[in-house]
């Protein structure tokens, strides 16, 4: 007796298809000329591709195919690179991954996926075959690079909307990429073999600006005015990428998502947060935010703290810096803060601009700094919480990591403690008695690096 199965309208085969394996959907597309439609929806929604001929080739191939293009909607671009800054020679070459090999040796204390790493990045050391390999994948790099600054190959996706420019520890997730760390590691049952992205958090000022994290890509997007993105995730690009005037921003003038993490990590060496700091300063970072008029979700995240000169823990840049005092999005209503310092008022003033079109507020790990100019000097957290409670007028609020305060006194771990996190979560929503005060705080200096 022949079997048949029940007749499912295409709408339903559409939902099915986004819970297939994406080594599957190939196979999938074989079996009617129905299911190939459905699953070159799904295979292509999302294309990777990084500097190399072969990636770009293949993005050239689906974007000259009038079907292809049309299914495809967002583009993730993988910016690790092969080039290692300032390796010129074999030598060179060998004195870097000693050396690196040595200080993720002396940085694994017991963790024994860097030690792991070490171990391998030693064992490539005189090899001549790896050698000639890694000049081979820089040389097709190079002209990759070339090609996309040069060429509008990314232009001729019509219903592209949201580009993704991401970097360090990459898997594939279940469509397009899934970030697993800020390194790239090798594990256990990898050969010993230099990844790509090796070199992408060399700093110094012998590296030049385009060859920090994400970078160069980020250059790029200027010259993308045929896309109409509406969404826009920039995944631990390099905080120099602000320390010049921007190219005109056309292309992201329709923009209403923006996900910005900046990186200030630095290979071997603390963070180069006085650095960030001073430079963002400059003001180009501001001119960019306000530039992007249509906004209506941010997430800014500055990535982590450092140990400052006065044994506080401090952000890479402040609210004061970024945000100037007059401006707002009139759509704008989702903000997301992550390790940023701030004085009262500033953080304040921030949110009331945005009040009436504000709904979802997520705050983590924001210090209060002291201002002798700010009106609202003498404000704690307990007091900052509540006059948000009552400013605006929240669907959705989330709080985590630390809060604090840079000159020392009470401060909470909302980490730990979730209980106090989520009660002080809804407290911005529903509005009543602040949950944080003394009983349930910490006393002294911000003492959690990256909390």
């Amino acid at each position: 007796m022949a079997l048949s199965s029940p007749y499912l309208p295409l709408e339903v085969h559409r939902i099915i298809s986004q819970y297939i394996h994406r080594f599957d959907l190939p196979n999938y597309r074989l079996a009617s000329k129905g299911f190939a439609a459905i699953g070159a929806e799904e295979l292509f929604r999302t294309i990777t591709f990084h500097y190399s001929s072969a990636s770009l080739a293949r993005v050239t191939a689906i974007r000259e195919s009038e079907h292809l293009q049309k299914q495809v909607q967002v583009l993730t671009w993988d910016t690790n690179l092969w080039k290692i800054p300032q390796v010129m020679d074999l030598h060179e070459w060998e004195t870097y991954l000693l050396l690196k090999a040595e200080y993720f040796h002396l940085k694994s204390a017991g963790w024994t996926s860097e030690d792991t790493h070490a171990t391998k990045l030693a064992q490539i050391v005189g090899s001549r075959q790896q050698w000639e390999q890694y000049l081979d994948n820089v040389q097709d790099e190079k002209r990759a690079k070339s090609y996309c600054a040069s060429h509008e190959y990314l232009l001729g996706f019509d219903n592209v909307k949201k580009l993704c420019i991401v970097n360090g520890a990459l898997v594939p997730g279940h469509r397009g990429l899934r970030k697993v760390g800020n390194n790239v590691l090798l594990a256990e049952d990898n050969p010993a073999t230099l990844l790509r992205g090796e070199g992408l958090h060399r700093s110094g000022d012998h590296v030049s600006a385009s060859a920090r994290p994400s970078v160069h890509a980020f250059q790029v997007i200027p010259e993308l005015s045929g896309l109409d993105l509406k969404k826009l995730r920039l995944d631990a690009l390099c905080w120099r990428a602000f320390c010049r005037p921007m190219k005109s921003i056309s292309a992201l003038q329709n923009l209403t998502s923006l996900r910005l993490q900046l990186t200030v990590q630095s290979e071997g060496a603390d963070p180069d947060t006085g650095h960030a700091r001073q430079d963002i300063c400059d003001g180009f970072l501001t001119e960019y935010l306000t530039n992007l008029p249509h906004l209506e979700s941010l997430q800014l995240d500055l990535e982590g703290r450092i140990c400052g000169d006065d044994n506080g823990y401090r952000a890479p840049s402040t609210i004061d810096d970024i945000f100037p005092p007059e401006h707002t999005w009139p759509k704008l209503r989702k903000l997301s803060l992550r390790y940023l310092d701030t004085t009262p008022g500033a953080l304040l003033s921030l949110l009331r601009r945005h009040s009436s079109t504000l709904k979802i507020l997520r705050l983590h790990s924001i210090c209060l700094e002291m201002n002798l100019s700010d009106n609202n000097l003498y404000l704690n957290w307990p007091q900052v919480l509540q006059e948000i409670s009552v400013t605006l007028h929240l669907e959705r609020a989330t709080l985590s990591g630390w809060l604090g305060f840079d000159q020392g006194g009470y401060e909470w771990n909302l980490g730990e403690k979730r209980t106090l996190a989520v009660a002080a979560a809804t407290h911005l929503v529903a509005g009543g008695e602040c949950p944080l005060h003394e009983g349930n705080a910490y006393f002294g200096r911000s003492n959690r690096s990256g909390a």
